[in-house]
């Protein structure tokens, strides 16, 4: 039976995200939402974001709660903070102490930990993590809290070869209550013009977790619903700039948009540039793909700015491989085409004339 899926959601600090506040309260299916509140110094200090648009303020934290059945205050560092926490006592203590305040205060569920640059971490760097997150779960756990950490998209020996201080199996002990695994940013290794994250990117990050996180509910996929925008060729090739759905429909070609089979997203170009988009087709897809490979957490990057969110239920036909569906007529085809653009150059290359789903 197929999962039914569970969504989580990260709200970005400041813009191009501020629109954030008012996409949560919609009406969407949120089960958790996870605000970026708090920064982590390389000196190993928290500071709380309270300036800007979705920082942290009582009224924020609350529009929050009530809109989501978990919450998870995300913390944004570098390695270097955590080994400054590892390597003191006190600042370690004072960390701890002011997470739980947070927690106790805002009624929310847990902690997130982003700590990337993964590829740069030295051996060292690496068992600084392990402890830090090792102690600070025991602490969260002692007071009824969560933890959760994010880690790099794995999804082969090769991938793993670019991440040696980091291997999903060292957190299987570790007292880690949800470990996401950030299946998306491959266009910096394919080059641009290539997706965020294919149907089988998603399905390789799934397989590779299997083995090493016994737990499926501990696993949380993360799934892109952002695009981005880069040059074709030369030295940049490798190299894009995220954008939001707002950002990218202002972007020159956005209506000549297709489909790409790989990923679902929207792809296209324009003079040197590359471009690529998601909407909620992408993201239904990007679901189902995961649901199908056995797990059902999802951790969607990221609210605001108009970005696509799953509208469907695992359940729901739109979702199926092979769906039957009648043909639309003229205006109602015109109609999506106004709201999703691109719908009816995807719609006229996936079935015939009869509504017949062509694959």
């Amino acid at each position: 039976m197929t999962p039914v899926p569970h969504i989580q959601a990260w709200i970005y600090p400041g813009p191009p995200s501020c629109s954030a506040s008012t996409e949560l309260a919609d009406g969407r299916t949120i089960d958790t939402l996870k605000p970026g509140y708090y920064n982590l110094s390389d000196t190993g200090a928290l500071t709380q974001i309270t300036s800007g648009c979705n920082s942290y303020s009582a009224a924020n934290a609350a529009l929050i709660k009530a809109h989501s059945k978990q919450q998870f205050v995300t913390i944004s560092g570098s390695i270097a903070g955590i080994t400054a926490l590892n390597t003191s006592k006190a600042l370690m203590t004072t960390s701890t102490s002011i997470l739980v305040a947070f927690l106790t205060t805002t009624g929310f569920t847990g902690v997130e930990w982003d700590i990337e640059g993964f590829s740069d971490w030295t051996p060292a760097q690496y068992g600084d993590y392990k402890a830090v997150m090792a102690a600070m779960g025991q602490v969260l756990h002692t007071h009824g809290f969560q933890l959760m950490i994010d880690g790099p998209a794995i999804i082969n020996p090769t991938y793993q070869g670019y991440y040696l201080n980091f291997r999903y199996e060292d957190f299987e002990k570790l007292p880690i209550d949800k470990i996401v695994i950030m299946c998306y940013d491959f266009q910096n290794d394919n080059g641009n013009g290539t997706p965020v994250a294919t149907l089988s990117d998603l399905t390789g990050c799934c397989q590779w977790m299997k083995p090493r996180i016994s737990d499926p509910g501990r696993v949380v996929i993360g799934v892109n619903s952002y695009g981005y925008h880069g040059e074709t060729s030369g030295p940049a090739a490798y190299t894009s700039t995220a954008d939001t759905y707002q950002q990218s429909m202002k972007y020159p070609g956005f209506s000549t948009a297709r489909r790409d089979a790989s990923s679902g997203e929207m792809l296209w170009s324009s003079g040197d540039k590359s471009y690529s988009y998601s909407d909620s087709t992408t993201l239904n897809l990007k679901v189902q793909t995961v649901l199908s490979a056995g797990y059902s957490q999802m951790s969607i990057w990221h609210l605001g700015g108009g970005n696509a969110y799953p509208t469907q239920s695992a359940q729901s036909p739109a979702l199926s491989p092979t769906p039957e569906v009648a043909t639309p007529s003229d205006s109602t085809l015109d109609a999506f085409n106004t709201a999703y653009p691109g719908f009816a150059s995807w719609y006229a290359e996936h079935f015939d004339a009869q509504g017949k789903y062509l694959g």
